[in-house]
């Protein structure tokens, strides 16, 4: 390891940002001490286990400074730009004209069918069990989204053969076939299978849609497989015609006042459980950002213990995207250098069309007290696809006084694992 005082004494004080109760204090983002510890604002390579010896705890904690990213919008368009966007004329009308209606008219009745099945459970209800009930109930679900699934299919498909072909032929034509096995090569650990189920989605859906509402969810719904995949592979992430890199960014909350298990057990009881009681429900509504990755039963019928990745549902007020999701119970193996207690390990995957970035995302108790949302995610040099980037952290800054508000409030939920 590389003495830390010695390779971060440049770094400028972090900018005093407003919280629920005033500003932050100016807090160094350089270690004083001259003690062997990495602190690098960008660390996307060098993950670091904390240690459990309380000295080297006490150690990380004083020389955690935070960092909140440099994410930089460019100030014009470039041939990126210009190409995406001339593709999404084609786009445009099938989607907004077409694919809009059509999903409202044909998973109007799954998102009503998943209304009734929730509604006898006594509320707050943590997770949904995977009962017999449960699997018929499924099973009729998947029957009645079949029209749905093959409508969206051959979306994809249209959306495959106009983008990849264009793609190939733009990038042979500006010189950009240049950076591909760079930016494959980039994008190694995120060329996972997505593991998406059938059961994990429909668990996924209905908390979501319990916090929204069924109507407001219906509406917001087709964002998911209908304008997020066009943006992610036209704007953010398509190797063939961008220069990737990885931009680190960081948000977080106010001091909470909480333990480490108070805070993650509040934070798992607004975006892990399954339903909450009205008043919860219509609070966690009304923030700017909702997140659901919920828990995962205790077993499955054949009394094997249940995997710990989950299928995770995001809804931005206007916009859906799937995330594959595991729940840090450990706590520890974290990669961002100011998180004390892991919470979520978000893996927002290359082949994963449902949601508009790709990189890796922590959640993260931090040595402060705060709670953090830490992302390393990839993208171009391209004014769309850094501007997305930027729009995606200002929204966690503006939900942070939101989150840390309710977490507080909720410290004392108990045992919530």
């Amino acid at each position: 390891m590389t003495n830390a005082a010695a390779t971060t004494t440049s770094l400028p004080l972090l900018h005093a940002r407003s919280s629920l109760n005033g500003t932050w204090r100016e807090t160094p983002a350089t270690p004083s001490s001259n003690v062997d510890y990495v602190r690098l604002p960008d660390a996307y390579v060098i993950p670091v286990e904390p240690s459990t010896s309380a000295g080297a705890q006490a150690i990380a904690r004083k020389q955690s400074g935070r960092f909140e990213g440099n994410l930089k919008i460019p100030d014009h368009f470039n041939a990126e730009d210009y190409y995406g966007m001339f593709i999404s004329v084609f786009i445009l009308p099938v989607g907004v004209l077409f694919m809009y209606p059509a999903l409202w008219v044909l998973t109007i009745t799954n998102f009503t069918l998943a209304r009734l099945y929730l509604a006898p459970f006594k509320k707050p209800l943590r997770v949904i069990q995977r009962t017999r009930v449960f699997h018929v109930y499924s099973a009729i679900q998947f029957v009645l989204a079949l029209p749905a699934l093959l409508l969206v299919t051959v979306y994809w498909l249209y959306l495959f053969v106009l983008i990849f072909p264009t793609s190939l032929l733009f990038s042979f034509l500006s010189g950009r076939y240049k950076n591909f096995q760079a930016n494959w090569t980039l994008l190694k650990e995120t060329r996972q299978p997505t593991g998406f189920t059938w059961n994990d989605i429909l668990v996924g859906l209905m908390g979501s849609m319990h916090r929204h509402g069924v109507f407001e969810f219906i509406f917001f719904f087709p964002s998911v497989v209908v304008a997020v995949p066009v943006a992610k592979y036209l704007f953010t992430v398509n190797p063939f015609i961008h220069k990737l890199s990885c931009k680190y960014a960081n948000q977080w909350t106010e001091e909470l006042g909480l333990t480490d298990e108070q805070a993650v057990h509040s934070a798992v009881q607004s975006i892990s459980w399954a339903a909450h009681v009205r008043p919860d429900r219509k609070v966690i509504d009304d923030h700017e950002f909702v997140a659901h990755y919920p828990l995962v039963p205790d077993c499955d019928l054949d009394g094997e213990s249940p995997p710990r990745s989950v299928i995770g549902v995001q809804f931005t007020t206007k916009i859906v995207n799937f995330t594959k999701t595991t729940h840090n119970i450990s706590g520890t193996g974290l990669r961002s250098h100011s998180g004390s207690r892991g919470i979520y390990v978000v893996e927002l995957f290359f082949w994963n069309p449902c949601h508009l970035v790709t990189g890796t995302v922590e959640m993260n108790v931090q040595y402060e007290g705060s709670i953090e949302h830490a992302m390393w995610c990839f993208v171009g040099e391209n004014y769309w696809g850094n501007r997305y980037y930027k729009t995606i952290d200002n929204l966690f800054w503006r939900y942070a006084p939101e989150a840390g508000e309710y977490f507080q409030a909720h410290g004392d939920v108990g045992t919530s694992r």
